[in-house]
């Protein structure tokens, strides 16, 4: 695995837990002997919610001491390949996290979305059986039988098509500490003197590739790729 592939599995791990924390407490809710009130949907809402916030701002934590380390390795190797001697200040070269925070609450609060649903299919499935004239347990049964295609898809990470939840917030991650790191090394060796630089990526797509710093293409320097930047020597 590469070294931005290693800090975004990090980084992710509190989306991970909260991803199975959503998912225990809409199963524990459908396994009790009654559906949920409104009242009670409503309030669950909120607690997903508030588990979203969370876990974006968990990620953000995560990742900060990470993507630094990060980063500085990216300064120093510039520094090597140039004759650069400036080091950013740590405001200069940590770049915001905010955008991704903001991406990985909206993706997890999607996800808590599709639970709530999930929730209140279930329910009204219960109401649909009881109104069969059969006793409340049964019905409940029936309605959680029914829902469990839905729900283990849910479990899984799923909702709508593509890659999970999970597997979104990760490429966001990657792609976030890629980009970062591309850019640390580009404006250090710019202070170099650097003017041009070099796709690293022996064997395929890109490799040899030459770019100036108004067009880095990150459609090459992708987190999947394991290729880096060198400047042109």
């Amino acid at each position: 695995m590469h070294e931005v592939q290693i800090v975004a599995a990090t980084s992710v791990q509190p989306v991970l837990l909260a991803c199975k924390a959503l998912v225990g407490v809409v199963s524990q809710v459908m396994s009790q002997g009654v559906p949920p009130t409104r009242r009670q949907v409503s309030e669950l809402q909120v607690q997903l919610t508030a588990i979203c916030v969370e876990a974006a701002a968990s990620l953000s934590r995560e990742l900060n001491p990470e993507l630094l380390a990060a980063i500085d390795s990216e300064i120093k190797r510039a520094q090597q390949d140039t004759s650069a001697a400036l080091s950013y200040t740590q405001t200069e070269r940590f770049p915001s996290l905010s955008s991704l925070q903001d991406r990985v609450e909206a993706e997890l609060r999607v996800y808590a979305a599709e639970g709530i649903r999930i929730l209140n299919a279930f329910t009204s499935q219960v109401a649909v059986n009881a109104s069969a004239g059969g006793q409340i347990t049964r019905a409940v049964a029936m309605a959680r039988s029914s829902m469990n295609g839905r729900f283990s898809r849910w479990a899984e990470g799923k909702v709508g098509i593509g890659h999970s939840v999970q597997h979104r917030v990760f490429l966001a991650t990657a792609a976030a500490v890629q980009e970062a790191m591309v850019n640390a090394y580009i404006i250090e060796a710019t202070r170099g003197g650097a003017m041009e630089f070099v796709i690293d990526r022996p064997g395929k797509e890109g490799d040899g590739q030459v770019f100036r710093s108004s067009s880095i293409p990150f459609d090459i320097l992708h987190p999947q790729s394991g290729a880096r930047v060198v400047a042109a020597r």
